[in-house]
């Protein structure tokens, strides 16, 4: 362990903690062996809610789950039934929505399909609800959180949200695999200004050639499946692994939302903790795993109901 990444930094155990990024309906599917374009592939089975309000929500509803401080949710949706849905279902679990804005006239859309041979497609309609400009209910909510997380989502509203953050602000990247909204100097900007990284091994490649421009003091946290997670450091000595985290391995299940249930128990953990440093990273670490399998075995429990 190095000298520098044994040194606590203050950050926010109380104040409220803020999700920004994409709201989605999600339609998540099985599918036999994928046979490629100009091919029939066959719908195994499809999942049990339809749709399932999905983007920013896993994310919203795991941190209320595990954390005593307001949770705001930053999002965009359409006057539509899809969004009303949306909003309804993430009010419900205790988050603030006053940050969530209805313009356009649809609501963004995922259809998810999981292949038997492995991997995920993911087909997304960001449909026409997000603004150029980052509206003022939303700015409030920005300049109020003692930790942002920021997930995947518009382009301009993003850069809006780095604009407006205060420097004291703890900001958490979820890394998604989407140049469209998040084009190369916006990641390098990202990666210059967040506290914590949160990526899938997949994700690794997205963000390989700007991991120079992490600031020092920041942690990047790797999950690797059912081969758990690892803990890195950036300090006077580069990217270093600092510890790991095993995790329960759970098949035969539809694994939407796992990451963001890990990245919500993650945070909700470290702004309780009231240090960002090695020793709470790890013990957050192994709370997030935890959560992330009991979450999937319950799905997995409930599909088996029914």
């Amino acid at each position: 362990m190095s000298a520098q990444a044994s040194t606590d930094t203050e950050a926010g155990t109380s104040g409220p903690i803020a999700i920004a990024g994409y709201a989605s309906l999600d339609y998540a599917m099985n599918l036999a062996p994928f046979r490629g374009v100009d091919a029939t592939t066959i719908v195994r089975s499809r999942a049990e809610v339809w749709p399932r309000v999905g983007g920013i929500a896993h994310v919203t509803s795991a941190i209320a789950k595990a954390s005593h401080a307001p949770v705001m949710a930053i999002s965009w949706i359409g006057p539509d039934a899809g969004g009303d849905l949306w909003r309804d279902e993430v009010a419900a679990t205790g988050v603030h929505v006053s940050g969530v804005i209805v313009d356009g006239t649809r609501s963004p859309t995922s259809h998810l399909f999981y292949p038997d041979d492995g991997g995920t497609i993911c087909i997304f309609d960001p449909a026409d609800c997000h603004p150029s400009v980052l509206p003022e209910a939303q700015a409030d909510d920005v300049r109020a959180a003692d930790w942002l997380i920021l997930t995947v989502g518009p382009e301009a509203p993003t850069r809006s949200i780095l604009d407006t953050l205060k420097p004291s602000t703890k900001l958490v990247w979820v890394v998604k695999h989407d140049s469209s909204s998040v084009p190369a100097d916006l990641r390098a900007r990202i990666l210059r200004r967040a506290d914590v990284i949160t990526l899938s091994e997949n994700e690794r490649d997205f963000v390989q050639e700007y991991l120079g421009e992490l600031r020092a003091g920041s942690f990047v946290i790797e999950t690797c499946g059912s081969r758990g997670a690892r803990v890195f450091y950036s300090g006077a000595d580069g990217l270093l692994e600092q510890g790991a985290a095993s995790a329960a391995a759970v098949h035969d299940v539809d694994t939407t939302g796992a990451g963001d249930t890990f990245t919500g128990t993650l945070v909700a953990a470290l702004a309780e903790a009231g240090t960002l440093s090695v020793a709470s990273t790890l013990a957050a670490l192994n709370l997030a795993a935890s959560a992330t399998a009991d979450m999937l075995l319950q799905r997995k429990q409930a599909s088996s109901l029914s």
